[in-house]
């Protein structure tokens, strides 16, 4: 199959220049900036059946394993009210909401968008797929980094124990978040179509450089999230070690102390109603 198979006949004006050959005459020439002939890739529709059917059954395990486990949990949470009063377990209800709308609407548009050359979800989808994709991403990376502090602060501080009502309000500060770093994901995309003879090039691509953004997200969303959940598991740690400690060191004294005043009560508690505590004396 040759190259020229699948060349069309340009419309634009604009896809050609003007150039002097060497009699001196102008002819039309591809312009460079429409046509990059020495980029060009092999053309091909689907990739190989092996590959997609190994890619779609280890998704598929992946998909069913995590969107049973987090409906799980959202339905043990949400049929019991007590539970829903401890700011974890509220850090943890949307965590497992993040991570199943994520599931449910990022790995099967992903997986089609790798096995196909020309991109096959259309324009909208264009559009919306990476805003989607890093909402999901980054609500859950966040939701990690608060659950981390929250515990922190449930061990080291008790007394300053995060409430419910301070969850939710954080809760809302993550979303919002998220989605604002997520708009330009939808506002600067680029989706487009070229017709050749025998092929349609469909391309979802970025409009502009956009390095400095995903630096910005990588930072902000991977390191420092990182950072925090490493430095609040490790002070965790070593709290847990020196409250260890502390009970080792003076634990054995109070147990005898209980085991030698408690003992006559429980005594006592196994008397017949009409014994008379006098017995004991």
């Amino acid at each position: 199959m040759e190259l020229s198979d699948f060349l069309h006949s340009p419309t634009s004006e604009n896809e050609f220049r003007l150039i002097d050959d060497d009699d001196g005459n102008d002819r039309r020439a591809v312009n460079p900036e429409f046509f990059n002939f020495s980029s060009f890739q092999d053309l091909w529709v689907r990739k190989s059946d092996m590959e997609v059917g190994i890619k779609s059954a280890g998704t598929a395990l992946i998909m069913l394993i995590g969107l049973l486990g987090n409906a799980a949990m959202i339905t043990v949470l949400m049929y019991n009210k007590p539970l829903m009063r401890s700011s974890t377990n509220i850090f943890i209800l949307n965590l497992s909401i993040a991570d199943l709308l994520y599931l449910m609407f990022c790995p099967v548009p992903f997986l089609y968008s790798d096995f196909y050359q020309a991109y096959p979800l259309g324009e909208i989808w264009c559009y919306l797929s990476a805003s989607v994709y890093h909402v999901f991403r980054q609500a859950s990376a966040l939701t990690l980094s608060v659950i981390s502090v929250d515990r922190l602060l449930g061990i080291a501080r008790p007394w300053q124990k995060m409430g419910a009502r301070t969850a939710v309000g954080l809760l809302a500060a993550i979303w919002i978040a998220a989605i604002c770093l997520s708009a330009p994901l939808m506002l600067f995309r680029n989706y487009t179509v070229r017709k050749w003879k025998d092929f349609e090039e469909i391309n979802c691509d970025e409009e502009f450089d956009m390095r400095k953004y995903w630096l910005c997200l990588l930072v902000f969303f991977i390191w420092l999230p990182t950072l925090l959940m490493l430095i609040a598991y490790l002070r965790i740690f070593c709290v847990l070690r020196q409250n260890e400690k502390n009970y080792g060191k003076y634990g054995k004294r109070p147990s005898e102390d209980l085991l030698v005043c408690g003992t006559p009560f429980q005594l006592q508690q196994l008397r017949p109603e009409s014994t008379d505590l006098r017995v004991f004396e």
